[in-house]
């Protein structure tokens, strides 16, 4: 029997060094290791969220189809990661600057509870910076019977900085 293969929606973020090209270097690593980049959402800016930065923040999602199960796509983001130089994720549970940080968001609409990962991600329905870029690539989520309608979500977070699009992904 042939395997098919699994729609998979994963959150970008940077904060220092050349912003859009650590966003285009991660996909690129993406493309290359974990799975075919289906779309991509524009890149966007937002101040700090949950940390003390000057530097502001540029996100993006993306769609892919993999082969791999979702373990190993964790173990794969961790390296590519590692290989574009990202330090620890915090410090004392404080969140530090990064030039990247890759969050599996879903995978498919499998849900997860395991000590190493938590799928859906835990926060992608408390986070601006995921559910505008998320939009983008699809308007409604439905995880395990509950339908997530983004918009929806997204008129609910009115009190966080609203991402502004600065670059838009061809």
């Amino acid at each position: 029997m042939e395997k098919t293969a699994t729609i998979v929606y994963i959150g970008l973020g940077t904060n220092i060094g050349n912003k859009p090209q650590n966003l285009f270097d991660s996909i690129n690593f993406i493309d290359q290791r974990i799975g075919r980049l289906v779309k991509s959402s524009n890149f966007y800016s937002t101040p700090p969220f949950e940390m003390q930065s000057k530097n502001d923040f540029w996100n993006a999602c993306i769609q892919i189809e993999t082969y791999l199960n979702p373990f190993e796509i964790l173990e794969e983001i961790q390296k590519i990661e590692q290989d574009m130089g990202r330090a620890a994720k915090s410090i004392n549970k404080n969140y530090q600057d990064r030039i990247i940080d890759i969050d599996l968001l879903f995978f498919g609409n499998e849900c997860i509870e395991d000590p190493k990962l938590t799928l859906p991600h835990p926060e992608w329905q408390n986070r601006l910076f995921v559910l505008v870029p998320l939009n983008e690539l699809i308007d409604r989520l439905n995880i395990s019977g509950n339908c997530h309608h983004l918009a929806k979500l997204i008129n609910k977070l009115g009190s966080q900085a609203i991402p502004k699009q600065e670059l838009k992904f061809f």
